[in-house]
């Protein structure tokens, strides 16, 4: 019988898409070096970037590994490897001690202040790499620590970053390190503002990768860009943001302006209705003078929408005006009652 039955069918493409995955040699994996770049969406450029920054520094401070050129990607100088998590790039270096090129490369951009990266956002180097286990975590760091703490008092801090992973408590991973280096020079302190060494704990999926970083805070997290700021930059910065609060805070005032003369003009309009006279009768429309056959009474206030307009001396011209006159006939009237009564 020939051909494929329809099992073999639904199965044949499945085979054929696991020969198209990455190999494992491509992979993070425990007892590597190299380096960790952060990235903003902007991968592929991103290491590109990286090999020329790499290179460059490499081949001026590690000039015996220029010459040593090799086919084979795991023997590399520098390859990039699968690192589990988007933005979080891990590059393996067969150079032997990854912290001092890095370190180079920040010095020379802090002196410099010549942004060398575009698209990278922190270098960090990576001295060990492990599996995210507690005891696996113990082991990979105990050389680190008989290198770092064991000479020198030093000042401390410990920086957990986890990514795409459940694996290791944040809390108990610093109590065990931070424990392994007061133990291992009692003179060693923590200090979470300025320490002269951060210990780097970054885990990812199932792996955990270590470092020790001097000067961690003095270069900006090892944040290239941030570190290429000069102060005239961040000064440039600052007035950019305000100049835009400015911008808003004039569109803000513009409103209150127009509000102020809408209701500056309620008030003028207010104002102008409020003294009306017919027949002998003035009215206002808060109410405040009204006279009708004689009488005349008057109150202190005419409140409007918009505020309070005092006019217990002075209501207004034309109500004075009609005020005297009413106040005219009724000293007439006063008089003409006194002649009566000097009649009688």
């Amino acid at each position: 019988m020939s051909g494929f039955n329809s099992y073999e069918k639904r199965r044949k493409p499945n085979y054929y898409a696991q020969q198209h995955r990455r190999p494992k040699e491509f992979s993070l994996k425990p007892g590597l070096k190299g380096f960790i770049c952060s990235c903003n969406n902007r991968e592929k450029e991103c290491i590109r970037e990286a090999y020329n920054i790499l290179n460059e520094y490499a081949d001026k401070f590690f000039p015996e590994q220029k010459a040593q050129v090799t086919t084979r990607p795991n023997q590399r100088k520098f390859q990039i490897l699968e690192s589990g998590a988007s933005n979080f790039l891990f590059i393996q270096t067969t150079v032997p001690d990854p912290l001092l090129l890095v370190t180079k490369i920040m010095e020379d951009v802090y002196q410099t202040k010549k942004q060398k990266a575009r698209f990278i956002q922190r270098l960090l180097p990576v001295e060990a790499t492990c599996k995210a286990h507690i005891e696996d975590v113990r082991a990979a760091f105990e050389p680190l620590l008989d290198k770092y703490f064991t000479k020198e008092v030093k000042t401390f801090s410990i920086i957990f970053e986890k990514r795409n992973s459940h694996a290791l408590d944040r809390n108990k991973v610093i109590e065990v390190l931070a424990e392994m280096v007061a133990l291992k020079n009692i003179g060693n302190q923590a200090d979470l503002k300025q320490p002269q060494l951060a210990v780097l704990v970054e885990v990812v999926r199932n792996m955990c990768l270590l470092s020790v970083l001097p000067n961690y805070y003095m270069y900006k997290k090892y944040n290239l860009f941030e570190l290429s700021q000069t102060e005239q930059d961040k000064k440039s910065d600052e007035d950019i943001v305000s100049t835009e609060a400015g911008v808003v805070s004039s569109e803000a005032d513009i409103s209150t302006e127009a509000g102020v003369v809408s209701t500056e003009a309620g008030v003028v309009s207010t104002e102008a209705g409020v003294v009306s006279t017919e027949a002998g009768i003035v009215s206002t429309e808060a109410g405040v003078v009204s006279t009708e056959v004689g009488v005349v009474s008057s109150e202190a206030d005419v409140s409007t929408e918009v505020g309070v307009v005092s006019s217990e001396a002075d209501v207004s011209t034309e109500v004075g005006v009609v005020s005297s006159e009413v106040g005219d006939v009724i000293a007439a009237n006063g008089d003409k009652k006194e002649t009566d009564l000097e009649k009688d």
